[in-house]
């Protein structure tokens, strides 16, 4: 019950702010743009241009590792979100390729350090932050629009975000979402069968 009270809070701060598909678009560079922008209708408290990759730059999650700083789901980095996301074109493999060659599922730690080491494209990719994978499902409907060689997000597919959740003794736990039905769920950070989509921050 908790994380759907979190998911329709969420949804329910963006619904007033005007929130329609042409903030999805194909630029002139040919990339998926999400654009959260406040020009775009977001609101001002909800986006930032402080970079969330020169955070996660200096991390490299392992199955010992402890909580990143501010990166569970009530800390600041999951507060707001960029301001203008490049979504990948298609899913990163488990060797930490974005591609079209699987296989396609892995753990938390492999999905995180996948898309901070990837260099599709120029490099800079990261994982999406828990509301900002929110925000690529919510818009998901624009983004299958605008699609001609990008893969299709997997229907049921399970995405992982880069934010942390509780722990137990053993680990820690991580935010995900289900493509199927937008739902948010927590899993153990070395659990397998998890897929990832990288973006990538633009100025």
């Amino acid at each position: 019950m908790k994380r759907i009270l979190i998911m329709a809070l969420f949804i329910g701060l963006l619904v007033p702010a005007g929130l329609k598909a042409q903030k999805v678009y194909r630029d002139a560079s040919d990339r998926l743009i999400l654009d959260l922008t406040v020009a775009a209708g977001m609101p001002a408290d909800a986006v930032t241009n402080t970079s969330k990759t020169s955070v996660y730059a200096l991390f490299n999650p392992s199955a010992s590792s402890t909580l990143i700083p501010n990166n569970d789901h009530n800390g600041t980095i999951n507060a707001d979100v960029f301001q203008k996301l490049e979504v990948a074109p298609h899913d990163m493999n488990d060797a930490g390729v974005i591609g079209t060659t699987g296989p396609f599922t892995m753990n938390w730690i492999t999905a995180f350090n996948g898309c901070k080491n990837s260099s599709y494209n120029g490099g800079g990719w990261r994982l999406p932050t828990q509301r900002e994978l929110m925000l690529i499902w919510i818009f998901y409907p624009a983004f299958k629009s605008l699609f001609v060689y990008e893969t299709m997000f997997t229907a049921d597919g399970n995405y992982l975000s880069s934010t942390q959740g509780s722990s137990d003794s053993s680990s820690w736990f991580i935010w995900y979402i289900n493509f199927y039905d937008g739902s948010a769920h927590q899993v153990g950070n070395t659990a397998q069968g998890y897929r990832a989509r990288c973006v990538r921050e633009l100025p």
